[in-house]
Formats: structure tokens, C-alpha cells, sequence
């Protein structure tokens, strides 16, 4: 899932199982192909990457659309068993950009059944 550039959503209830990225690396430049936005390395262009749930750029609900809760949400989801054998991130639940107002609750991440608790694994449940 993809959300990205809006005000309010929620993320409820889904499953996302046996996800693989079948590209193989390392990759040349192509003209067609641009590099990432990768705020770490700027050359990276995150071709086998993979996220079960991301969302860039994203706020709470419009105020004026207040209905009492007005944070955006992901929630009661499960993400297992994401493949991909090229890259640098494999992450369950992404975060990225500018982005507030969003609460994260409830979800069941497992993204390999030997990921350890290393600070420089490429799996990451939560970033």
C-alpha cells in the first residue's frame, strides 16, 4: 500500500502475505530510470526495496472535517513474510518524509522468521 501528499486516511484490516521482489542487482543507470530519494545515500535508487504499508508526506484529517479523532491511521493490519534478495530496506510499516499526525496501533509485522535484533539488518518492522 501506497498512500502519499494527502490529509487524513486510514489503514484498517488488511493482509499482506508472501510479497517477493523478483529484480536482481545491481542495476546500470538507464535514461529512463531515475536514482532515489534516499536521504542517506542520494545514488541509491531502491530498485528491490519493498514495504508492506508506506506513506510520505501525510497529515491528520482536515479540521474542518473534525469528527473528535482527527488523527490519520494504520491499524489491525498483518504484514508477513516480504522477500528480496537485492535490497537495502525491507520494512513492514514506513514512514517517510514529512509526515504527522498519524497513528500507528494494533498492526502485526513479521517479515522473516530469522530477523534479529540488529541495528544494521535491512528488515525493519516500524521506520
Amino acid at each position: 500500500f501506497r498512500v502519499e501528499d494527502c490529509q487524513g486516511f486510514t489503514i484498517k484490516g488488511n493482509t499482506i502475505n508472501n510479497i517477493e521482489v523478483l529484480s536482481k542487482g545491481p542495476v546500470e543507470l538507464c535514461v529512463d530510470f531515475h536514482k532515489g530519494a534516499s536521504f542517506l545515500d542520494g545514488s541509491d535508487r531502491m530498485l528491490a526495496d519493498l514495504r508492506g504499508i508506506s506513506v510520505a508526506a501525510v497529515s491528520a484529517y482536515d479540521d474542518s472535517l473534525s469528527t473528535g479523532n482527527d488523527a490519520s491511521s494504520i491499524s489491525h493490519n498483518t504484514i508477513t513474510n516480504l522477500k528480496s534478495q537485492s535490497a537495502n530496506l525491507i520494512a513492514g510499516v514506513d514512514i517517510q518524509g514529512f509526515s504527522e499526525g498519524v497513528d500507528i496501533e494494533n498492526n502485526y509485522v513479521n517479515l522473516d522468521a530469522t530477523v534479529g535484533d540488529v541495528s544494521d539488518d535491512k528488515w525493519v518492522g516500524l521506520r
